[in-house]
């Protein structure tokens, strides 16, 4: 993120996401904002079980079936669970699979599918309570769709799949705000996030398309767990 000190002193851009993702008081989120947020849980559970099939899911399920590892978060369609991160490659591929995923359409992208699956996966991970995981996807949607409206349609037009792109900082910090990150260690997040966000349009029409969707909520989770180890990345 760029140093952009704005008029009345609060900061670069950094530290406002900083600032929100640590300190931001979940009491305050409106209940107009928590129906939405539960009907976009609602949505990302219809899409992620209806893709469930699809050829994309069958291949990513077999890989993360065949590593295995450590049973750590739910898989839809799995029979058992898996690593954090590969249950957020997974279920963030197979919620896009089908392309009815929730849009915003000022970012120019699908939130949901990248910060519910990274918030979920660690959340299991964790044990933690319901409201922290619906509180840490809110923050992570609000932040997704900010960055991308940031970034702008001149980004998509480029070529970049907002999704993918902003859709990876929102996935870090709902990641980070469920891991309890503290605010040096949720700005390394961010930084590691920006190194990892990727995804070109010209996967649209193949597997390519959802996976950007699996990739970003991968990379949310692995730049979280990444600073929560002591990872140090640029600070701004």
């Amino acid at each position: 993120m760029t140093m952009l000190v704005s008029k009345d002193g609060i900061g670069s851009v950094s530290d406002q996401i900083v600032r929100f993702v640590c300190e931001f008081d979940g009491a305050r989120i409106p209940d107009n904002v928590r129906h939405v947020m539960r009907l976009s849980l609602i949505d990302w559970v219809a899409v992620a079980v209806a893709g469930r099939n699809e050829p994309v899911a069958r291949i990513l399920r077999k890989i993360g079936e065949d590593e295995s590892g450590k049973p750590e978060a739910f898989v839809i369609g799995c029979a058992y669970m898996l690593p954090a991160r590969m249950a957020a490659k997974i279920n963030g591929t197979l919620s896009h699979a089908l392309d009815y995923d929730d849009t915003h359409f000022d970012s120019m992208g699908h939130a949901s599918v990248a910060v519910i699956p990274a918030a979920l996966s660690l959340a299991d991970k964790m044990s933690v309570e319901p409201q922290a995981f619906f509180e840490a996807v809110l923050i992570g949607v609000e932040l997704a769709v900010r960055i991308g409206s940031w970034l702008g349609r001149s980004h998509y037009h480029a070529g970049f799949h907002t999704t993918a792109t902003a859709g990876t900082f929102g996935a870090a910090m709902a990641s980070a705000r469920i891991l309890r990150l503290s605010p040096d260690q949720t700005r390394y997040a961010l930084s590691i996030a920006a190194s990892m966000a990727s995804g070109i349009k010209t996967q649209f029409g193949t597997m390519g398309k959802p996976l950007h969707a699996g990739l970003a909520a991968h990379a949310g989770v692995d730049a979280a767990l990444l600073a929560c180890d002591g990872f140090v990345a640029t600070h701004d």
